[in-house]
């Protein structure tokens, strides 16, 4: 006999914003204007795959992409007739968001109501949370959801209970909460979301990073360590998305995609041996990028690659903790050349991001990266404010400034000839979104 139904919901945001809830590992971005880039619900589609085969019966209701109200939205889930709801927060839209959950309570009386998402790492958001649900999951949710449906209950009054994702699947997960085997999942119900709308789907191949980029919120959402699929079972991912669903591109969420490269060149040849054609892209450190692999790549289906440079000042460079020191500044930086050029030959698209927005710039600092980004040559370059996630090494003394970052984006935007300069909507708007976000 099936179980119940389970309605796995992102939220609406905003009116004038868009929500990007898979973002930044989860804890999701936000753009003050509508339409703006969302990924597929990578999580959710996972945790309803999960739920299947575990004999619920789960939908998903995507609210940001399909831009309902909350009204909307909610009308919609009566429609459904769940008998639990699991719904995703974030860190941009993290007060609209529990008022939702208040609001669905409200709705659906008696129903048992669980939030997830990264930032209930944060003990005070996962406190707060628990004003607004029944239960609140905190770590990796997929594994340990079928266990959390079977715990929680509604409650009459005071705080939902705060649950480690280990306290209900110890086998599946370490002491933090990460799953230890990611392999072990099952490909996401991809079926169930209306992944159309988005143009592309996605595969997410590893998680963690060991590298110590002090403002990177993908240490925090996955992990510093390195847990991955080998090539075989990503080439029958690939394989399966383009016989089930032929979507015009797969994107590698993969923070580092070309971090163990005998894993990233052992995907490219597995893909190669198995005949199997997908366009994709991934993205990955400059050092990651070496010609051979890029070649590879190419080979292999990869249209775009996208090169994380962040800056070219020494100093920046280690401020950031990308490079040890400064003495590795000018190997780093020439890997990227080399990344760039190698896509150049391979006939893949490069997209090379930088960050912007400091307070205590160096004199000709922003030009110096207007100057090396001429001279790349990139295809695209996006231009990011710095932005100052919770939980991160740079949380509460972060050298950035939204209006710096604003002029500093602006600058280099006139800098770049187009189409390679490619910042995301207002900067000036993103920019103090940034700041309201930062200093809370």
């Amino acid at each position: 006999m099936s179980k119940a139904r389970v309605l796995l919901i992102h939220p609406p945001a905003l009116p004038g914003t868009t929500v990007n809830r898979e973002g930044a590992a989860g804890f999701g971005n936000q753009y003050p204007r509508e339409g703006a880039f969302l990924y597929p619900p990578h999580t959710l589609a996972t945790c309803a795959a999960v739920l299947k085969a575990a004999g619920y019966l789960p939908a998903i209701l995507d609210a940001a992409a399909e831009r309902l109200s909350p009204r909307e939205a909610l009308e919609r889930a009566a429609g459904w007739d769940p008998g639990y709801l699991v719904v995703q927060v974030c860190w941009p839209a993290w007060e609209a968001d529990l008022a939702f959950c208040r609001a669905a309570r409200a709705r659906f009386p008696g129903m048992p109501l669980i939030v997830v998402g990264t930032i209930l790492r944060h003990g005070d958001f996962a406190r707060s949370a628990a004003g607004a649900a029944d239960m609140v999951l905190v770590g990796e949710p997929e594994q340990a959801l079928p266990a959390a449906l079977e715990r929680v209950r509604p409650l009459a009054q005071g705080p939902a209970p705060v649950v480690p994702a280990v306290e209900l699947a110890p086998q599946q997960y370490d002491a933090e909460s990460y799953l230890r085997d990611i392999e072990s999942l099952p490909p996401p119900a991809w079926e169930l979301t209306p992944w159309k709308r988005y143009g592309f789907l996605s595969v997410l191949s590893s998680r963690g990073c060991d590298q110590s980029c002090v403002y990177c919120p993908y240490v925090v959402g996955w992990g510093r360590r390195f847990r991955a699929w080998g090539p075989a079972r990503v080439r029958e991912e690939l394989r399966w998305l383009a016989e089930r669903f032929a979507p015009p591109r797969v994107m590698f969420r993969d923070a580092v995609f070309g971090r163990d490269r005998g894993r990233a060149a052992g995907i490219c040849e597995a893909i190669l041996r198995g005949n199997v054609h997908v366009s994709w892209e991934c993205e990955s450190r400059p050092e990651h990028f070496d010609p051979e692999l890029v070649r590879l790549m190419g080979r292999a289906g990869c249209a775009r690659a996208k090169i994380g440079l962040e800056s070219v000042e020494p100093a920046r460079l280690a401020a950031l903790g990308r490079v040890g020191d400064v003495s590795q500044a000018e190997m780093y930086v020439e890997a990227a050349r080399q990344a760039v050029a190698g896509c150049r030959h391979a006939s893949i698209r490069s997209h090379v991001y930088v960050m912007v927005g400091w307070k205590d710039a160096l004199p000709g600092e922003i030009e110096r990266l207007g100057a090396f980004l001429q001279e790349l040559g990139a295809d695209d370059v996006s231009i990011k404010p710095a932005e100052v996630y919770p939980l991160t090494a740079w949380e509460g003394w972060a050298p950035v400034d939204a209006e710096a970052g604003a002029r500093q984006a602006e600058g280099l935007a006139r800098i770049l000839p187009p189409p390679a300069r490619k910042p995301r909507g207002s900067l000036l708007r993103r920019a103090m979104a940034v700041l309201r976000r930062n200093l809370g």
